[in-house]
Formats: C-alpha cells, sequence, structure tokens
C-alpha cells in the first residue's frame, strides 16, 4: 500500500510533470482539510507528512531516490502551503499558492536544497515542506496584504461617494 501511495496511486506515471500531476491532487488534502478547526488541520496535515515520509522511503527502495515517479511528497504535504490561508472560501487564493509551490519546489530556496540532500524517505520530504513553508509565508503575506488593500478601498470608496453627506459645515 505504501509502494502504491508513493507513486501518487500512479500519478508518478504521468508522462509531463508527473510531481505536478502529485501537487494537484493534493489540492483535494488542502480542502478537505480547510474545513477542520485549526488544531485538527494542524494534526491531519503533520499526519499526512508522516505518512510521506514513510510512502517515499518504501518507494525510494523500489524506484531511485527521489525518483519523478515518487510523488508522495508533494501529493500529502501541498496542505502546510494552505493550512493557515481561507482557501475554502477563496479559490483564487489556493490557485496562487498551489503555483507558489511549484515553483519553489523546482528552485529550491533554503533549506530546501540541503534537505533535499538527506538520503531516504525523510530527504525525499524534507525539501517539499521547506518549500510548502516558504510558500505559506508568501501566501500570508499576499493575503493580509490583500485584505488591507480591500479594507482601505472600502474606506476609499465611502470618502469619495457622491450621496455622502459632508457634515463639516
Amino acid at each position: 500500500m505504501l509502494e502504491w501511495l508513493a507513486i501518487g496511486m500512479g500519478l508518478g506515471f504521468v508522462p509531463w510533470a508527473p510531481g505536478t500531476a502529485g501537487a494537484a491532487a493534493g489540492v483535494l488534502f488542502a480542502l478537505m482539510l480547510a474545513r477542520l478547526r485549526f488544531r485538527w488541520r494542524l494534526l491531519a496535515t503533520v499526519m499526512l507528512t508522516a505518512l510521506a515520509v514513510a510512502a517515499c522511503e518504501v518507494g525510494s527502495r523500489s524506484h531511485a531516490d527521489d525518483s519523478p515517479h515518487i510523488v508522495a511528497d508533494e501529493l500529502l504535504t501541498l496542505p502546510i502551503a494552505t493550512i493557515a490561508l481561507p482557501i475554502a472560501r477563496h479559490p483564487m487564493l489556493l490557485a496562487g499558492i498551489f503555483v507558489v509551490s511549484r515553483v519553489l519546489d523546482i528552485i529550491k530556496p533554503p533549506p530546501a536544497g540541503v534537505a533535499e540532500q538527506v538520503p531516504g524517505g525523510l530527504g525525499i520530504v524534507l525539501d517539499d515542506v521547506a518549500s510548502n513553508l516558504w510558500s505559506l509565508g508568501l501566501g500570508m503575506l499576499a493575503w493580509r496584504w490583500w485584505r488591507r488593500r480591500q479594507c482601505c478601498n472600502q474606506g476609499d470608496v465611502h470618502k469619495s461617494s457622491p450621496n455622502r453627506q459632508d457634515r463639516s459645515d
């Protein structure tokens, strides 16, 4: 069963960008977890990450270490990137996080490059954990910026509204 999970239930054999296919399926996990209270979401995300380590360890024995066919790391760790964001109510935020996560998984910002050098399933998963933590941080900054912008823009709309009566006379 872990072998099957390691290859993302077959997604690891998608001919073009199997990691992206695995991460796309991980969006479903993120959406399911988004409905939970934060503490349960956190617990489930930690459990999925531990399961990813076990699956990738088994997969690395059957395939080359971090073979492109092993996609459990992308599949099961994507919820890290969305854990503290309101993705259920804002699908464009989820889409943006998905893209950022994929780009960061490819470019490997620190410490993802170093984490990838750890042997076995742990190393396969750690680089994705690092990249998804970066994605979460960037997503939280973007969300905060967007919310502030929305708040300020709504205030500006009311100030310039022609129906607003000026009480300064």
